[in-house]
């Protein structure tokens, strides 16, 4: 039995996985065969080099505070005003309970963000309150925001979406207009640290999760403004218990069975099954890399510092981090970019001031829903998915007529991601483009388009 298994699989990769063939050229673009591009929509930002090294840091001496110490001389080393966390939502949890609003405060904040963000704010006894998005500059609009702003309104919270950023100085100007404290949420834009937030940000979060860019497989860094705040913060954080080292060990695990099953011959093979049986892999990868319980304390959860070894991990990541690759990198991407852009395909935040990528969103057309989409273009060996990322988009309350954020709606219901990550080849992407033109892009553009160069 298990070598009619080995043979069927085998068999199965050679009918579906041709990495190096995308068909045959006609009419300008490919005619797709249906071979499997083996890039699959989950990616973790890691290779088994700096995980083998994170590893060693689980049985590392070395004194939580002096690894803490150096991450903050390296993430704002004139100022030293960083603090480390969990998670991004264990540092706004910790600045929530520092600044202790009365409750019913409004928090201005993007429409398209992690519920989880929502739920923290109304645990704390405030109210979201969802301000429009610019799927051209994946920001906020601030002539919603202007009539949305009240009485009761005392923070204005702003997220960098899909690794996009775009100049946060008129969204700050609009806050120091009001009177509300600036928080940036950077935690889909880490592009290395030389951008540690803002200089005017009252406090800017930066996540290292399973799936963020260069992973340290959880751990947060927030920037935070008022050294007083600050410093009430880390006391705060001092008391709670620390993140278990085994329940890290835990995520180490969990994240090298993803980093194996992410080289080019595993996934091509675990597609090319699922596509044999008709059974999706990709929900079950999407409790595996969730950082918290859903069903756990929606706020106890989060009430936890982090171990050594998730500080070393950290420090290790931010100090092996290559700019001029990631340069290298995101100038590929944005050739990517351009090309579905000509070919008729939605892709969002063409005018941001800053893309990095760390999801690859496209919007379907007319008439083309997101599950339509990602059947047609897995038919075509394309991997795309809906599910990638928690982000949603969130709904105003339901008392108090605050408007409805139409644009963010309509976006978050019409998006699937590609399997395009910054370590995705040439060569890959030039099939991607190819399928991804052919399934989701203008008629007249794809008669025009001549075939991707990357």
């Amino acid at each position: 039995q298990s070598t009619w298994g080995v043979n069927w699989v085998s068999r199965m990769i050679t009918m579906h996985v041709q990495p190096e063939k995308g068909g045959e050229k006609t009419g300008g673009l490919m005619k797709h065969d249906g071979s499997i591009i083996p890039l699959n929509a989950f990616y973790v930002d890691s290779d088994f080099q700096s995980w083998r090294k994170i590893v060693g840091g689980l049985v590392s001496t070395e004194a939580p505070e002096k690894t803490e110490q150096d991450i903050n001389k390296i993430w704002t080393p004139e100022t030293l005003d960083s603090l480390v966390t969990v998670s991004v939502r264990s540092g706004l949890d910790l600045w929530l309970q520092t600044m202790n609003f009365p409750l019913g405060t409004e928090v201005l904040l993007g429409a398209i963000t992690i519920p989880d963000m929502a739920k923290l704010l109304r645990a704390h006894g405030l109210v979201p309150v969802p301000v429009d998005i610019d799927t051209n500059r994946l920001q906020m609009k601030l002539e919603q925001a202007e009539k949305l702003v009240g009485p009761k309104t005392r923070i204005l919270l702003a997220a960098h979406v899909f690794g996009a950023r775009d100049d946060v100085t008129p969204l700050i100007a609009f806050a120091k207009k009001h009177n509300l404290f600036f928080l940036e949420d950077c935690a889909e834009s880490f592009s290395g640290p030389n951008y540690p937030g803002h200089d005017e940000s009252d406090v800017s979060m930066f996540s290292f999760g399973m799936i963020k860019t260069q992973t340290a497989f959880g751990g947060a860094i927030l920037r935070v403004k008022d050294k007083v705040v600050l410093e009430k913060m880390r006391a705060l954080q001092d008391a709670y218990p620390v993140f278990p080292v085994t329940r890290y060990a835990k995520k180490l695990a969990t994240a090298s069975l993803i980093m194996a099953a992410q080289t080019h011959t595993v996934t091509g093979a675990l597609l090319a099954i699922n596509r044999a049986t008709n059974f999706d892999h990709k929900p079950h990868v999407v409790g595996l890399v969730r950082g918290f319980d859903p069903k756990a304390d929606p706020l106890l959860k989060y009430r936890l510092k982090p171990c050594g070894p998730m500080l070393r991990a950290l420090r290790y990541q931010l100090t092996s981090w290559k700019n001029p690759l990631f340069r290298v990198q995101m100038k590929r991407l944005n050739k990517f970019t351009d090309t579905l852009t000509k070919g008729g395909v939605s892709v969002p935040g063409g005018t941001c001031t800053t893309r990095n990528f760390w999801l690859y969103p496209v919007c379907c057309p007319a008439g083309v829903s997101p599950d339509q989409a990602t059947k047609l273009l897995f038919k075509n060996g394309v991997d795309a998915y809906v599910g990638t990322t928690q982000l949603s988009c969130i709904l105003p309350p339901q008392t108090g007529g605050f408007d409805f954020p139409t644009e963010a709606k309509a976006f978050m219901d019409s998006v699937v991601y590609l399997p395009v990550h910054r370590h995705a080849t040439d060569h890959h992407l030039e099939r991607i483009a190819d399928v991804v033109i052919h399934t989701l892009g203008r008629p007249g553009a794809i008669a025009a388009q001549p075939r991707p160069k990357l």
